[in-house]
């Protein structure tokens, strides 16, 4: 699916639509201009730059973006007052290995945010992630919702997506398979299967 919407991948057949429009393998390549974005699995070994600062990090796909804007002092100084609130002393830190786990975590969401795309794929979010770190995710994934973000969670353990899905779509082979309202989901147990 990812492969999909970020252009690596040319569907075999059929027709891809974001809203109401064709969404196309062209429009995938440069799939942040046109309003889609990425939570690869792993991401903080996959989507931040060490060498980079926090604010750089921050704001690194604000030129790819819909509505690009282009990066200098005025608009780095922008969002610092936006988001000094919510991260702290932080957004100053040159060196984002001296930060913990979640603060990485928040850098990878808050950008995301501050990107403002249609949807957002997240691919295996809570892998890895201890009790403390998912329920983190969660809120994280949950602003994102707020802020009117379509959040997909591409996922193969139901359990971990129930929690903040508000709908439920199987796909078996590749191909859409059932869906279910969040009203539904007490059908499901931990493995998926309906009780």
């Amino acid at each position: 699916m990812m492969q999909l919407m970020n252009g690596e991948l040319r569907q075999d057949s059929g027709t891809i639509f974001l809203g109401n429009s064709v969404y196309s393998r062209k429009q995938a390549r440069h799939a942040v201009g046109n309003g889609v974005a990425f939570v690869g699995e792993d991401p903080i070994h996959t989507m931040l730059f060490k060498e980079m600062s926090y604010i750089n990090n921050l704001c690194i796909l604000l030129d790819k973006k819909q509505n690009a804007v282009r990066l200098n002092p005025k608009i780095i100084k922008s969002v610092i007052r936006e988001y000094e609130p919510i991260v702290g002393a932080e957004i100053y830190e040159t060196n984002i290995m001296n930060l913990k786990l979640q603060s990485l975590y928040d850098l990878i969401y808050y950008r995301i945010e501050l990107c403002r795309p249609k949807i957002v794929f997240c691919l295996q979010p809570f892998a890895g992630a201890d009790m403390y770190l998912r329920r983190h995710l969660i809120e994280l994934i949950n602003k994102l919702k707020k802020k009117g973000i379509t959040v997909i969670l591409l996922s193969v353990n139901i359990a971990d997506s129930l929690v903040v899905a508000d709908k439920l779509i199987l796909l078996e082979k590749g191909r859409f398979s059932n869906e279910y309202l969040s009203s539904e989901f007490n059908v499901f147990s931990s493995e998926g299967i309906i009780i």
